[in-house]
């Protein structure tokens, strides 16, 4: 996929100051609320800097300018949210905000850390542990500590969780991972639905002997899909019995019921502690046993105790920006009614429930959000009035959500849409089980967003989702990049699902790739299929006709759909109006998939069609090139431009603006993901280094670099480290002059950003250069060119704690994202990740021309010049042949792992070896 590169230019973090003639606060982790807020002394806690704005405001003098509260660095375990009303509210030329200091990172934490761990020494507790881990458990006594709130284990929005080193731990289950099946349901109620049958109670047979060793266990739960892939729930168990094998749940039972060969795995159990990162609770006594993933003086627990940092309620023209909000047991932010209040530049990470919901108001804004591992969803937005189709106008942009329903499975999407005219757009969505945007309501626009890798886990599944209600129409989903999305389940996964008679839906101008039926009409009406481009899919169009086959039901005078018109003012303005074709829609054969158009789309790979008999003589298709080659750019690395002498383009194609899909740089977003290609060929230009890694280890002191390229020697121009500083790349048009000078300046306590401003700023060659930097705290810049030469079929960079991956060159974006997930998964030293980070990064695709040398620095406190450094050079392959030095060599850089085998796995197992020099 092609789009402008959100690093467009130099990422630079601008150090803000406040609007001329305004009044700032300040809050300090070493400040008092018996302080004036000032900044030389500020105040400690957000309530009472809340308080003196309230104070302020009531002040006959008080300037129409910004106010805000400066939140310095630091990490602040809050005990209660902060909480505004009406009376807290801004205006719109003098807004209130709320705002960590610019380049400092800035925690607010709704939990609280817990200490005193020691290990086990209770003989009953130690012979319900597996012998192998006995002495690496610890406990902590909450009771002393003071925490006694538990929550409920399976309860949404009041589940306890832990988290250590800013990561979610697991509830102690088993089978550790993937799930474990029914063998046969024993529940006294036959319960069949659509011919599957199963039983209306939670009681059925298991396989293993391993409930044995659950004797004595508190409070045992099951987490599963019990009857639908699209439907999981979490259900208490009441008995095991162990001779039988059955287990029998609490009532009231799930929903659907239960049936033979669906999944579950059990949870919060103390016996089955056994894999480092679980923890269990023994809530009687207040006893948290934990096995943590490393030595627990190596990091912080944290327990979550809140359940939100900010409510908002009728409050208007707020805004909270630049913080990382974290450990809430429910949603992080929640905003009910008001207008324009905003939460921009936020990082909001494991959360118990969403990271932001808005309920109400009008123009309510989520922009420029990095949101992951929140245990639901990630942003809901609810707002408009359905009779008079007044729009609320909230959105959610230039987001970067992924890994949410961590805990809660389905029916969490990243964004929930509901009311009248709200917009979801330029958000990169992935690496989610079930749904990334679900909608419902009218005239909502969502527009230019990528959405990969989501549905993975259910079945009968859309990444766009909306269903079974007629009135439900003129949301347009135009310009969104669909691809890599497979379901597991039953009825597989689709791109856009239109289920159970949605109607009036227009789906314009996406891509979609690799993505399940793409475009799914379940019975509907009034659709439009246009100007898309579908490249080996499924199906690309799918149109059915259930409303007059299995779900008639719903369409008969007391079902579902008209139900939920008549509850509609369908036949008067502006419903009328804006929807005529709903008017007689009782009279016109409501179950016929009627009025769907299909028209300019083009189909290449994969199957065109999926078409039910009885829908097929209702839907007009024109103009769609099918099975004909269209001329796509680089359609091998995902480049679906269309060459100008494109057949389609004489069928009316319009080209999709591809530059504008996904995230953007602006005030609010510097770091992400993205990419970009020369839109003009140009002769080749020396190009030196390809991939590469710059990361840091606050915690060992230790820092370094990696890269990889076609290009002979980079291991010794490219990457370059110093001790107790940080790292740095130069490449495309490298200057190997400046890294020195680079580590110079970032010692002398310059940020990364004013170092790369500095180097570029009198260089001819800005346009060309890609550069990356990270200091000891983990603070990254990077500078990709404007100006990328043809020989660059991707490039771009993505960043994460303590790392920075980028490349040019690159057989395409699945290359620096390869990269990220090796630095983040790799157990093991700095260096040990490097290695792993290179790898995966050639196993990905690296440097499409192939890779002739390679190289690794690292540096360490206390050692002159690089710790260690291995190079290859003049190379049929590189990288591997670095990993061959690399697992032959005895170095302490290694860590624990001295040689031999490598301690990582190979990312691609099914990895075709680059071209070699002499095929160059």
């Amino acid at each position: 996929m092609i789009r402008k590169y959100l690093y467009a230019g130099l990422m630079i973090l601008v150090l803000s100051c406040p609007l001329f003639g305004g009044t700032d606060f300040f809050v300090s982790t070493g400040g008092s609320d018996t302080n004036p807020g000032t900044q030389a002394q500020p105040f400690a806690t957000l309530q009472r800097a809340g308080s003196a704005v309230r104070e302020l405001k009531k002040s006959p003098n008080l300037p129409q300018a910004e106010i805000t509260v400066w939140i310095e660095a630091g990490t602040y375990y809050v005990n209660e949210p902060l909480t505004l009303s009406n009376e807290d509210s801004g205006t719109r030329n003098a807004p209130i905000v709320y705002r960590g200091q610019s380049g400092q990172e800035v925690r607010i934490v709704g939990g609280r850390q817990v200490k005193g761990f020691q290990p086990v020494t209770d003989p009953e507790i130690l012979n319900r542990l597996d012998v192998s881990v006995r002495e690496k458990v610890v406990c902590a006594d909450l009771k002393a500590a003071g925490i006694s709130d538990y929550g409920q284990v399976a309860a949404q929005s009041n589940r306890l969780e832990l988290f250590f080193r800013d990561e979610p731990m697991q509830l102690a289950r088993w089978p550790n991972e993937g799930f474990l099946q029914i063998v046969d349901v024993v529940g006294e109620t036959p319960n069949t639905t659509h011919g599957i049958k199963g039983t209306r109670e939670g009681k059925f047979t298991y396989s293993d002997d391993r409930p044995k060793r659950w004797a004595g266990e508190q409070e045992i739960w099951l987490h599963g899909y019990w009857f639908w892939d699209w439907s999981d729930s979490f259900e208490k168990v009441s008995s095991i019995d162990t001779e039988k094998r059955v287990i029998s749940t609490v009532p009231p039972y799930h929903n659907y019921g239960y049936r033979k060969g669906q999944r579950y795995y059990a949870l919060n159990i103390l016996a089955e502690l056994d894999r480092p990162g679980e923890w269990y609770l023994d809530r009687q006594k207040g006893i948290l046993y934990f096995l943590p993933p490393a030595p627990i003086d190596q990091g912080k627990a944290v327990l979550s105790t809140l359940r939100h940092l900010f409510v908002l309620k009728d409050c208007s023209w707020v805004t909270i920006r630049d913080l990382v909000l974290e450990a809430t047991r429910s949603t992080a932010v929640t905003i009910s009614g008001g207008t324009g209040n905003t939460v921009a530049g936020c990082t909001i990470r494991n959360t118990g429930s969403w990271a932001v919901n808005i309920s109400g108001g009008s123009n309510n804004s989520v922009l420029g959000c990095d949101i992951y591992r929140t245990a639901e969803g990630g942003v809901s937005l609810s707002g408009g009035e359905r009779k008079s189709l007044t729009p609320a106008g909230h959105r959610a942009a230039n987001n970067h959500i992924h890994h949410f329903g961590r805990i809660y499975r389905t029916y969490r999407p990243a964004v929930s849409v509901s009311g009248v005219g709200n917009q979801v757009a330029h958000n990169v969505i992935h690496d989610g089980p079930h749904n990334a945007i679900q909608l419902g309501g009218n005239d909502h626009t969502i527009e230019f967003n990528e959405i990969h890798n989501v549905c993975f886990e259910t079945g009968d599944v859309g990444a766009f989702y909306m269903g079974r209600d007629w009135t439900a129409r003129g949301t347009i989903i135009r310009h969104n990049y669909f691809h890599d999305i497979k379901g597991p389940g039953l009825y597989g996964a689709m791109a856009v699902y239109l289920d159970d008679a949605a109607s009036g839906i227009s789906i314009i101008g996406n891509i979609f790739n690799r993505a399940g039926r793409a475009a799914f009409i379940g019975g509907g009406r009034d659709n439009l299929i246009e100007n898309n481009i579908f490249v080996d899919c499924e199906s690309s169009v799918h149109v059915d006709a259930r409303g007059i086959g299995w779900m008639k039901y719903h369409v008969e005078v007391d079902g579902t759909l008209p139900q939920r018109l008549k509850a509609m003012p369908y036949k008067q303005p502006p419903w009328s109006e804006k929807y005529p074709r709903l008017v007689n829609i009782l009279n016109d054969s409501p179950g016929r998939p009627s009025g769907n158009i299909v028209r300019r789309n083009i189909s290449f790979g994969g199957k065109w069609l999926d078409v039910e008999n009885k829908a097929m003589p209702l839907i007009k298709f024109e103009d769609n090139l099918v099975d004909k080659d269209p001329h796509f750019v680089d359609s091998d690395h995902q480049d679906f431009r269309l060459r100008p002498d494109s057949p389609a383009f004489g069928l009316g194609f319009q080209q999709i603006p591809v530059e504008k899909i996904g995230l953007y740089r602006d005030e609010h977003r510097t770091k992400g993901i993205g990419q970009n290609k020369s839109n003009e060929l140009r002769p080749e230009v020396d190009v030196t280094g390809t991939f590469s890694i710059v990361a840091v280890d606050p915690e060992t002191g230790v820092c370094g670099a990696a890269v990889a390229s076609k290009y002979p020697a980079v291991g010794k121009v490219v990457p370059y480290a110093r001790a107790g500083v940080g790292a740095f790349c130069t490449q495309h048009w490298h200057n190997p002059d400046w890294g020195q000078p680079a580590l110079d300046m970032l010692a002398k306590g310059d940020l990364p950003e004013q170092v790369l401003a500095e180097l570029l700023r009198d260089d001819d060659q800005r346009d060309k250069r890609q550069l990356a930097i990270i200091d000891m705290s983990g603070r990254a810049a990077n500078r990709n060119p404007a100006n990328a030469d043809p020989s660059g079929t991707w490039w771009g960079a993505v960043s994460g704690k303590y790392y920075a991956c980028q490349g040019n060159t690159l057989a395409g974006q699945e290359v620096v994202f390869a990269m990220a997930r090796a630095y983040e998964q790799t157990e093991g030293s700095l260096a040990d990740r490097l290695m792993a980070v290179m790898i995966a990064g050639d196993c990905a695709g690296g440097d499409h021309r192939g890779r002739l040398a390679a190289g690794i620095r690292v540096a360490k406190q206390g050692v002159d010049g690089y710790w260690l450094e291995l190079y290859v050079d003049k190379s049929d392959d590189a990288v591997i042949d670095l990993a061959k030095q690399y697992a032959a060599l005895d170095h302490e850089a290694k860590g624990a792992w001295r040689g031999g085998k490598l301690p990582f796995e190979n990312p691609r197992t099914g990895r075709t070896k680059p071209p070699t020099k002499t095929e160059q």
